[in-house]
């Protein structure tokens, strides 16, 4: 029996209560160098999640006395991409949960004579991972907007020609959905990307796939969930909870044969969106810079 699939969409806003530059997390990143000098109210709210509600310009704050804006272009746009990312990380969670518990086992194993019967799973901070990582993806979509003298003066960022062209890619994608979406609302057609492709149609219908969730662009907010422990990184020090979960997950192996989620891919440019944000970001996970980091 398949467990049905949860999604870990959120739209949780993880903000740093620690605001002093010794930290050593701050230390390692270095984070007060890259941004000494520049407008660090403007750099914080570059780098807040696009809501799933409402529309219109974002103000970023203040110049050198002009207001800057995020545009209500953009704004559309990252609201998308979000929902593009969502769509990225639960593919790769569905991905965990239907991997053979074993083979999970040897994935987290590091040597090939020695095996290490503890399977690779989802860390307990998944869901406070992936906010911020949205919160990031918000950050360079925004930065991109503007003009390179701008990228180096206000943000003190340098984008490399790759990511910008993954990233004009992922606007392109965006566009594509933007306009399905219209013409889905408009009556014009019905959501069908790729004339004539059965495939595509069929796999829609077995996974049950509803166009109209896709092109909603005034879903409501998602809440995070509270009770789960996935803002913090508790549990990692239980280790008689961590061995429960362990039987638990070999258990359920062995009776599903590893079939363990429900997660059904989208078809069309969804699909292509969410592959893309995979791509780009593997480029900033791989990032580094000249100065090393």
């Amino acid at each position: 029996m398949k467990r049905p699939f949860q999604s870990t969409q959120t739209n949780h806003d993880v903000e740093s209560a620690e605001q002093s530059e010794t930290t050593p997390w701050l230390q390692h990143t270095r984070w007060p160098e890259l941004f000494r000098n520049r407008p660090l109210d403007i750099i914080a709210a570059a780098a807040r999640q696009s809501r799933l509600l409402g529309g219109g310009s974002y103000l970023l704050g203040r110049y050198r006395g002009s207001p800057l804006w995020s545009s209500a272009e953009t704004e559309a746009q990252l609201r998308i991409i979000l929902q593009g990312l969502d769509l990225m990380f639960d593919r790769a969670r569905a991905t965990v949960d239907r991997t053979p518990y074993m083979s999970r086992c040897w994935l987290n194993t590091y040597s090939k004579d020695t095996f290490w019967p503890h399977g690779f799973r989802i860390i307990p901070s998944f869901k406070t991972y992936l906010a911020i990582w949205k919160r990031f993806i918000c950050f360079v979509f925004r930065v991109l907007q503007f003009s390179s003298r701008q990228h180096r003066e206000i943000f003190n960022l340098r984008l490399g020609s790759t990511e910008v062209k993954m990233m004009q890619y992922i606007l392109y994608l965006v566009g594509q959905l933007q306009l399905e979406r219209d013409e889905f609302h408009d009556g014009l057609v019905v959501a069908n990307h790729e004339v004539g492709d059965k495939e595509s149609q069929e796999r829609r219908d077995d996974c049950g796939v509803d166009s109209d969730s896709y092109y909603d662009s005034d879903l409501e907010d998602l809440e995070a969930d509270e009770d789960s422990g996935a803002d913090t990184d508790q549990g990692f020090d239980d280790n008689t909870e961590s061995e429960e979960e362990e039987e638990e997950d070999a258990e359920t192996d062995q009776k599903t044969g590893g079939d363990g989620s429900d997660f059904c891919l989208p078809p069309g440019h969804w699909l292509r969106l969410s592959e893309a944000l995979f791509q780009l970001s593997m480029m900033f996970w791989t990032h580094q810079d000249p100065a090393g980091n």
